[in-house]
């Protein structure tokens, strides 16, 4: 695979959030470099740099994209996951998690039945049965 940012072949300007967003994946040397070459990158390089997380066979990614989809969806707890995507972009946007934010989700933490299952089935050495779901 080869991958690039590359705007400056076609003589356009990627818009703000899209430059913004890269800045902070990738930090600022590799994304000028990227932004201003247009130069297409080897996988190895683009996972040095943070802008890959995984790399596969195309004849494995069929597999590792059913595994990943249902580690998330049948054995990991929703709630974790939404709490944290959130957190995360928080950090990626403004560089801290707001309080409140943090409050709130110390809150759903607390009336979840989530992690009582996650630490009785670690103790039981099975796999958790997480039930927690998002209020309307």
């Amino acid at each position: 695979a080869r991958l690039g940012i590359t705007p400056a072949r076609l003589g356009i300007v990627y818009p703000a959030p899209a430059v913004e967003r890269v800045v902070r994946l990738i930090g600022p040397a590799a994304a000028k470099h990227l932004l201003y070459t247009a130069e297409l990158i080897d996988v190895d390089r683009a996972t040095r740099i943070g802008l890959v997380d995984e790399v596969h066979a195309v004849s494995a990614l069929a597999d590792r994209v059913d595994e990943l989809t249902d580690l998330l969806a049948r054995q990991r707890s929703l709630l974790t996951q939404m709490a944290s995507k959130e957190m995360i972009d928080a950090v990626a946007v403004r560089g801290a998690i707001e309080p409140a934010v943090a409050r709130r989700w110390g809150r759903e933490v607390a009336r979840s039945p989530d992690a009582a299952e996650g630490i009785a089935a670690f103790l039981e050495r099975r796999e958790p049965r997480f039930t927690w779901s998002p209020r309307n």
